[in-house]
């Protein structure tokens, strides 16, 4: 009987893990995040992962997760960060450009590929040398097209 009770703790706390929690998606989106080129001197600082859904139902689970990383770095502009993953990504990864929106400064680039999202933000790297950030954003949808126009 307890051997039961135990089993069904486990099976309940793996099913919320699995799909309330993101467990599958965000092992997913850390593979592929892992995986990509990082130019010499630069650190990893963030990484955190977020669900997102369509409607505000509380008992809803997630449809998607994303995972976002920090990188900081010294001495880089954008253009460099921009053609340093663009040259190692691509043609595995298709690319495009996009304008930051909201008065920042830069360009966005977007990868994809299987229905998996790529997109580095150089937004915050400013024109003069010092410390410097940059995110990565990751964001596996399980086979689903991901359009650059997006």
């Amino acid at each position: 009987m307890t051997l039961l009770i135990l089993l069904l703790i486990v099976t309940i706390v793996a099913t919320i893990g699995w799909i309330w929690l993101g467990w599958v998606d965000i092992a997913k989106n850390r593979r592929i995040l892992n995986s990509l080129p990082v130019p010499p001197g630069v650190e990893r600082i963030y990484v955190g992962s977020n669900g997102t859904t369509r409607d505000e139902v509380m008992i809803t689970p997630p449809e998607t997760w994303s995972t976002l990383a920090t990188f900081k770095f010294h001495n880089y502009t954008q253009e460099y960060l921009h053609d340093f993953y663009i040259s190692r990504l691509s043609p595995e990864w298709e690319y495009c450009t996009q304008d930051i929106p909201h008065g920042q400064h830069g360009i966005a680039v977007r990868f994809s590929r299987n229905g998996s999202l790529v997109a580095l933000d150089t937004s915050k790297v400013p024109s003069s040398q010092g410390p410097s950030y940059y995110d990565i954003f990751v964001r596996h949808d399980n086979g689903q097209p991901v359009l650059c126009d997006m």
